[in-house]
């Protein structure tokens, strides 16, 4: 068997080693966008990963999200994993558009933090993961 990605465990309810606990925000990709004098401040943010369990582990809702300066903006990507099916990876996709009547409304001139997060939550959860290799892009 031939692995193309380094996945990274996100959730457990077992104390698995390395593992958050399940429920929480994980960060899995962020970056420090700099909005330049003169900029509307308008700028679109999509975040993508994939999730992967075991087969033994339980019923799980997975939830994929993005922040700026630490404040949950976007649409949220939302997938289940079923009993039993959880090694087949579902993709999940979150977006956000910071223009005016939105939860940031345009953004500051100045540096913001940007955060791919994604919240595990069920049980029992070994340890579900994603690739490293979360895509974080914006657009202006």
């Amino acid at each position: 068997a031939c692995a193309t990605y380094t996945w990274r465990c996100v959730a457990t309810t077992l104390g698995q080693a390395g593992c958050p606990q399940a429920g929480t925000d994980v960060v899995i990709g962020s970056a420090q966008v700099q909005i330049p004098l003169g900029h509307d401040g308008i700028v679109l943010f999509n975040a993508r990963t994939r999730i992967q369990a075991g087969n033994d582990d339980g019923f799980a809702t997975v939830i994929l999200g993005i922040k700026v300066d630490g404040q949950p903006v976007s649409a949220l990507g939302l997938q289940q994993l079923a009993v039993g099916a959880g090694q087949a990876s579902r993709t999940l996709s979150a977006s956000y558009l910071s223009a005016p009547g939105t939860a940031t409304g345009p953004l500051s001139v100045g540096t913001h933090t940007v955060e791919a997060y994604i919240n595990v939550s069920g049980n029992p959860l070994r340890f579900p993961s994603v690739p490293s290799d979360v895509s974080l892009t914006w657009f202006d």
